[in-house]
């Protein structure tokens, strides 16, 4: 149950779709976009358009909403959709009675890569994280941000690596991994909802980095898969597994999710349930 009703971009997303299932029967308003004249309206539970929220209740807004590519030639528009689109978001909410903003942002601007960091994702996330803390600072609003790596879960459509090796394997298709000794830390999409729905019941600014503290070779994972799909063998010593020194922590607090991310049997879901 939600302290109070709840506002949220992103909610057709990977991350806002797993939320929103969890979140059955809740008072909840989804922000959404006219794509014909890109006006901003929102939708309430009984899927009622609504042009203007006029509410005495308290909110929390949680943003997923955000877009990421590494085409540059797409740079506007990726600046449009992580920076421009949430300052308008928070226009069309100035007189509603937000209690809490929580933002999900990216580690990529902690990755040793500088090619990683100067993508217009990483800048554009980072940007809106600093206008969010303003905001916030300014109007005494509660503020949560959220710094997530790499993502999975079932039904996975989103253009990313880890669902573009099960596509690939399940298809016959060439191996999609570019730099097979990569490391990847990843946490469940079950574990980032338990998160969202935990800080969305608490008072309080936060700020930390959502990680399972452990890196997996990539190709490992295309291994672990492959032979699962093929063989029906799901052999976890196929995952290698390093000591995880590719990211920098500038956190104290970092929350951690253990085993509960179920690194192999997790990693299955990919293959049986991929879109």
């Amino acid at each position: 149950m939600l302290n109070n009703d709840l506002i949220i971009s992103g909610s057709s997303g990977f991350i806002g779709t797993n939320l929103l299932n969890y979140l059955q029967n809740q008072n909840i308003y989804r922000v959404k976009k006219d794509k014909s004249n890109e006006e901003i309206y929102f939708l309430d539970s009984l899927n009622n358009k609504i042009n203007k929220l006029e509410s005495s209740n308290n909110f929390t807004f949680i943003h997923l909403a955000t877009f990421f590519t590494k085409d540059i030639s797409l740079d506007k528009f990726v600046y449009e959709s992580n920076y421009r689109y949430g300052k308008r978001i928070l226009n069309k909410l100035e007189n509603v009675n937000l209690e809490k903003i929580i933002y999900t942002n990216s580690m990529y601007c902690y990755y040793p890569d500088s090619k990683t960091r100067e993508l217009q994702y990483t800048k554009s996330k980072l940007e809106f994280s600093g206008y969010l803390n303003k905001y916030c600072v300014d109007k005494k609003i509660s503020y949560e941000e959220i710094f997530l790596d790499n993502t999975y879960g079932p039904n996975d459509s989103r253009d990313k690596i880890l669902p573009n090796i099960a596509k690939s394997i399940i298809n016959f298709q060439e191996n999609p991994i570019l730099n097979p000794n990569n490391l990847v830390n990843l946490i469940h999409v079950n574990d980032v909802v338990s998160q969202l729905i935990d800080a969305a019941n608490r008072s309080g600014s936060y700020k930390y980095a959502m990680l399972n503290k452990k890196s997996i070779l990539l190709i490992s994972i295309y291994e672990y898969l492959n032979e699962y799909f093929t063989k029906g063998i799901a052999n976890k010593h196929l995952l290698k597994y390093s000591k995880n020194n590719y990211l920098e922590f500038p956190f104290e607090n970092i929350f951690e999710t253990k085993d509960k991310v179920k690194d192999a049997e997790g990693l299955l879901e990919l293959i049986n349930n991929v879109n």
